[in-house]
């Protein structure tokens, strides 16, 4: 739950230095422990239970509200979108970093854990970035594009989480990223055997990849 809450609040930082208004405290509550706030019923809850059932990763979405009339410029509406992934690298490597320090070598399955969540952060930017609509990677674009391509494009939104997920799953993209992930964590001293020791004891996987 924390980290459902940290990086939301890390990822609508930017949004408040480009120029967005200040919500009243009441429509800004949803950046808090209380999922109430912030949860979206497909995105959040429907799609992530939806593929872990399928075996694969149920990450949540849906959880930062970003008014995009309000941010000064195209360059504000890219670095916004980009704060996602970013927050992604940050928050794993911070992970990453905490498993090298050696702090939690006397609690071998906790340090595996860490080691995973940090690799699958690291695997969740990559994702992200990939320019589906929906995705950051697309956000990150769409400031540039015509009004007739972003109005073509964006109902399609919904849909991409699904094609991402198969896309992700079953090709040859989702393996590299995962091993992308692997060599991430290796640079931050986390071994990549340790990593698939905490993959191994969690229930988020893709099929059809796997994690050497």
């Amino acid at each position: 739950m924390g980290h459902l809450t940290v990086l939301p609040r890390v990822r609508a930082r930017p949004g408040r230095v480009s120029g967005r208004r200040p919500l009243r405290r009441r429509e800004e509550g949803y950046l808090t422990l209380d999922p109430r706030r912030y949860a979206h019923p497909l995105l959040t809850f429907g799609l992530p239970i939806a593929f872990l059932l399928l075996g694969g990763i149920g990450l949540p979405g849906g959880a930062v509200y970003i008014e995009h009339d309000r941010l000064r410029s195209r360059r504000w509406e890219t670095i916004v979108s980009l704060a996602g992934p970013a927050a992604n690298v940050l928050f794993g490597a911070a992970i990453l970093g905490v498993v090298s320090s050696g702090v939690a070598d006397s609690m071998p399955s906790l340090a595996a854990t860490l080691a995973f969540l940090g690799a699958i952060n690291l695997f969740a930017a990559m994702a992200n970035l990939i320019p589906l609509p929906g995705l950051d990677g697309y956000h990150a674009m769409a400031p540039y594009l015509s009004e007739r391509a972003r109005s073509t494009l964006e109902p399609f939104a919904l849909y991409s989480f699904v094609v991402l997920y198969f896309l992700l799953a079953y090709s040859a993209l989702g393996q590299g990223f995962i091993d992308l992930s692997v060599v991430g964590a290796e640079a931050m001293g986390v071994p990549g055997e340790l990593v698939g020791t905490g993959t191994a004891g969690s229930t988020v996987t893709l099929p059809g990849t796997t994690l050497e």
